[in-house]
């Protein structure tokens, strides 16, 4: 007697828990579709408060892609002007040395300030994606692995869209562009897009090389990627945030098939593009006498986390020979 009634207990149990679990599951499936719709009438608040109504389940990639979602939606974000902007590049004119100036002149690139909305939440959406899955460095073959194949490439899509953004953002602020992408023809002074204090030399190779543009020496970056008027660690987060934006917008195009999508086909011109700035950006650093091979070493840098704890003459390397030279 006691036997039975402890298989009924348990069986009443399991009930319960199969229960629960299915009523979890669909509260959650409720809470997303609410978000999305709250998202395709730009409601953000809403959005977020839906979502905000299940538990965080970054193993779904649906709720990861819904919770980026939200979070660029604070920022002014729409994947439809992204996707116009990308399709409007004339890929057969696009090279090293105009692909920055072509994602500064999107005409999502207009901020007035640095840190400001607008730039941080769509910073905060990429990372949400980059870091979801279980990698120690975000990949797409990490993406690919945890997620599956279909989802793992619909967020991987998800990201360039906000890594496209987000770049163009950086450049057409900090390195001052008009409206056509040209860096230092902006409405600020600077010519270059940052400060940088690492060697001595490299002042007179910046301003002796009119490859470098409107940028006029070492000291004519602008005042928000300036240590001597800015904390370091901001500056230093701030050219982080550039140099793993653009590692993992190409490390995801030279990951994915896009070839045989009749709307998006033209991205694999883009990553052609950005592996020719990585190869000719490598080439220009070796021909310094400040070369450490800072290009070929953080190629791979895909974490925040990661690129901060690099050395800063490094980071600032990065940012002269790729940055700098090819805006």
């Amino acid at each position: 007697m006691k036997l039975n009634s402890a298989i009924i207990q348990l069986f009443i149990f399991f009930a319960l828990f199969v229960s629960c679990a299915k009523t979890d599951e669909a509260a959650k499936e409720s809470a997303l579709r609410e978000a999305r719709f709250h998202l395709t009438n730009g409601d953000c608040s809403d959005a977020e408060d839906a979502l905000d109504q299940t538990d965080e389940d970054k193993t779904d990639a649906d709720y990861v892609a819904t919770k980026a979602s939200v979070l660029a939606c604070f920022a002014g974000y729409r994947d439809s002007e992204t996707v116009a902007n990308l399709l409007a590049i004339d890929t057969s004119t696009l090279d090293a040395t105009n692909v920055f100036g072509t994602l500064a002149a999107f005409t999502s690139s207009d901020e007035n300030s640095a840190d400001a909305t607008s730039y941080t939440k769509i910073i905060e959406a990429i990372t949400y994606i980059l870091d979801a899955d279980d990698g120690s460095t975000p990949s797409t073959t990490n993406r690919l692995a945890y997620y599956g194949r279909s989802a793992g490439n619909d967020l991987s899509m998800q990201a360039i869209f906000m890594l496209a953004t987000g770049l163009g953002k950086f450049f057409a602020y900090y390195g001052n562009t008009n409206s056509a992408g040209l860096k230092g023809a902006g409405s600020a002074s600077n010519g270059c897009i940052a400060n940088y204090t690492f060697d001595v030399a490299v002042n007179g190779d910046i301003s002796g090389d009119a490859n470098y543009g409107s940028c006029g020496g070492a000291s004519d970056g602008h005042p928000d990627l300036d240590t001597g008027v800015v904390a370091s660690a901001t500056v230093f987060r701030r050219m982080c945030e550039a140099i793993v934006m653009y590692n993992n917008f190409a490390e995801i195009l030279s990951n994915m098939d896009l070839t045989t999508n009749t709307t998006l086909g033209d991205l694999s011109d883009i990553e052609s593009t950005l592996q020719q700035v990585y190869t000719a950006a490598q080439l220009l650093e070796s021909s310094y006498t400040w070369n450490n091979n800072a290009v070929t070493s953080m190629q791979s840098i895909t974490s925040q986390s990661e690129c901060e704890a690099l050395s800063t003459d490094d980071i600032q390397r990065f940012m002269v020979v790729l940055f700098e030279y090819f805006l």
